[in-house]
């Protein structure tokens, strides 16, 4: 208990860092710039009202959005962000730097680079989209982008880890638990999103594939005779495969570091305190791990440890692997948004074009079905988007975030043994001490 009678947390409470990393996602998965406006337009307008609805009865569905005002404000600001790197204004490119291509055949559609050897200055070339090969590249960066976040956040959780086993003074966690699993993540995924950045910058355009240099890493390749190695580094094949080779042999290591030394420790430990009281130099029943002495069982810290390194050499992959869903709810909202787009609002202003061909109408007969036309698919258009990006896209980007930072962030570093979970409430911490005749 601290000084005001509330409860110390047994671990550390993820909430600064999910108030960043959770919208930050839903960004990621939601990015376009002309919906994160208009997201943005509704969080400011719900955070400007707060006062005047905190202390009324609000619908219940409204409740929720009112309660998670600054997530979505948060979330807008991300999306807006991540939508300017994909260049994407509802689903339309801008060309606001200067393309480095330029078109060289209207009628198929041919474009040549500029000869230049800046790239575009931020975000992606609108030229990509349209292009024949636009889902091929789309799916390429959007896909390395879900690799880099998530990696990135795993090893916040694993740093996580640290700081609890800091706080709590477990040195064994310290040496055989964070240390293993960071040096193990660096030298799997880790050296994939190195791969990753080389392939962005430095790599040859013979380069192959991130996934296929994956794979050789740990199964040698046997090439046909004749055929030489394809490497990714701007240097030859021989010092790749001797970087690939140590960080192998690297990850190896850590696993049974993970497995062995702290269950061994364990165990000396209960030996030494057993004999201490037994001679009588120590009273009391000493706690091991969560265990007493009495009731200490080796058996169960094996079997324990076992599952946790299995789950964590297992899960590495697993887990990258499940950050893919960042890309595959990206690749899905661009699409879909497109479609929107070219079959609602689009046609509707080519109305005055199609028009020109009836001769026969009045020239005011012609611009009134214009400007209907226009303006009924405008409407369908507005109305899909509110209702279906906007509402049940972002309803599914916060359901994946939230399953990402449950499992694959949270488990790193979270366990809540014997702890019933409770989302943190100050203002319910306090009423429980105010009632138990505490001071608030």
């Amino acid at each position: 208990m601290n000084a005001y009678g509330i409860p110390r947390y047994r671990e550390i409470n993820p909430g600064v860092f999910t108030c960043i990393t959770f919208p930050f996602l839903i960004g990621v998965m939601f990015g376009d710039v002309g919906h994160g406006m208009l997201m943005l337009m509704g969080a400011l307008y719900v955070v400007i009202n707060e006062k005047k609805w905190m202390n009324t009865k609000l619908n219940e569905i409204f409740k929720i959005l009112f309660n998670g005002r600054y997530v979505i404000l948060l979330m807008s600001l991300f999306s807006i962000y991540c939508g300017a790197i994909y260049n994407e204004f509802f689903a339309i490119p801008a060309d606001a730097f200067g393309s480095r291509w330029y078109l060289t055949s209207i009628n198929e559609l041919v474009y040549t680079h500029r000869n230049t050897s800046m790239p575009y200055l931020f975000g992606i070339d609108p030229v990509w989209k349209g292009a024949e090969n636009e889902l091929l590249f789309y799916n390429s960066i959007k896909m390395k982008m879900s690799i880099v976040v998530g990696v990135l956040q795993m090893t916040l959780g694993i740093f996580l880890k640290l700081l609890n086993a800091i706080h709590f003074r477990h040195p064994l966690d310290i040496f055989f638990e964070f240390l293993p699993q960071v040096v193990f993540l660096f030298s799997t995924f880790g050296y994939m999103c190195f791969l990753i950045f080389m392939k962005w910058t430095v790599a040859k355009p013979s380069s192959p594939l991130i996934l296929i240099v994956m794979i050789n890493m740990f199964l040698p390749p046997t090439p046909a005779d004749g055929v030489p190695i394809q490497n990714l580094y701007v240097y030859d094949h021989v010092l790749e495969k001797k970087v690939e080779g140590i960080l192998v042999i690297i990850a190896l290591i850590c696993i049974p570091m993970m497995l062995i030394p702290k269950p061994l420790i364990i165990y000396f430990q209960f030996k030494k305190k057993k004999s201490l009281r037994e001679r009588g130099l120590i009273q009391g029943d000493e706690m091991i791990e969560g265990q007493a002495i009495d009731s200490f069982v080796f058996s169960e810290v094996i079997v324990h440890q076992v599952l946790e390194t299995i789950e964590f050499v297992l899960g590495t992959l697993s887990h990258t692997a499940s950050y893919l869903r960042l890309w595959a709810l990206s690749l899905a909202h661009s699409e879909l948004a497109t479609v929107f787009w070219d079959m609602l609002f689009g046609p509707s202003m080519t109305f005055a074009f199609i028009l020109e061909g009836f001769s026969f109408l009045p020239n005011y007969v012609r611009i009134i079905i214009s400007v209907f036309g226009t303006l009924f698919g405008f409407m369908g258009w507005f109305a899909a988007t509110i209702g279906i990006i906007l509402a049940m896209e972002s309803l599914s980007a916060f359901l994946h975030a939230l399953r990402l930072h449950w499992v694959e962030f949270q488990s790193k570093f979270y366990k809540g043994d014997g702890v019933k979970f409770a989302p943190l409430s100050y203002e319910k911490m306090l009423q429980e001490n105010f009632d138990a005749g505490g001071d608030v």
